[in-house]
């Protein structure tokens, strides 16, 4: 259960802009930021209403802001990235943007909504910062979870989460790879279109 909700909540991909450039925003900030925006999207089964989902849509939207979703999708592409149409890279990121959005962050609210996060450590070394945090949970115990950010335009950005040792964003790139080497970009992209369908987890985010 763990891996299944915070492995979607953030990602990897590196940042191109100049650390002087970065914003006056602590990584911190942004992780605790990103972390109060998923816990409050409530989504229950059944209809909500016009106000419950445009604050959730909102939300959501404002949870991508602080994600390298874009650097996500060209860097879990590899060496595919480049052989994709400027069509077909915006079709994926916005596929990407959609599955954070209606799959990642509302399951990572339900299981982030009741527990209490403890901020150990912050490190910040050149164009890079790491945030280390700790959260307990009833059934899982004592989870370790440090998440990675840059500065991309001007901001940090959160581009990987390293939970037991284990960097989800390369997991997720192992994974994405090895469905275009099995078979092609158009069955990964089924796939994936599949999982948003059925408010899935993509594999390789398990």
């Amino acid at each position: 259960m763990k891996k299944v909700v915070i492995l979607l909540c953030l990602f990897l991909l590196p940042g191109y802009s100049s650390i002087a450039a970065v914003e006056d925003t602590a990584p911190k900030l942004v992780v605790k930021e990103l972390l109060e925006k998923i816990k409050a999207i409530k989504e229950e089964d059944g209809p909500a209403t016009r106000e419950d989902a445009a604050r959730n849509e909102k939300l959501k939207d404002e949870a991508n802001s602080l994600v390298d979703i874009q650097g996500l999708s060209r860097w879990s592409l590899g060496e595919y990235w480049d052989q994709r149409s400027k069509e077909e890279k915006k079709q994926f990121e916005e596929l990407f943007g959609k599955i954070f959005k209606n799959v990642a962050y509302p399951k990572s609210g339900k299981f982030f909504r009741d527990l209490e996060v403890a901020f150990d450590r912050e490190k910040t070394k050149g164009e890079e910062a790491s945030i280390s945090t700790t959260i307990t949970h009833r059934k899982e115990g004592e989870i370790e979870i440090e998440y990675k950010l840059r500065p991309v335009n001007g901001k940090w950005l959160i581009y990987d989460v390293i939970m037991d040792g284990v960097s989800l964003g390369r997991n997720l790139k192992n994974k994405f790879l090895q469905t275009v080497r099995d078979g092609s970009y158009s069955d990964l992209v089924r796939k994936l279109e599949k999982k948003l369908a059925e408010k899935e987890i993509p594999e390789g985010l398990l």
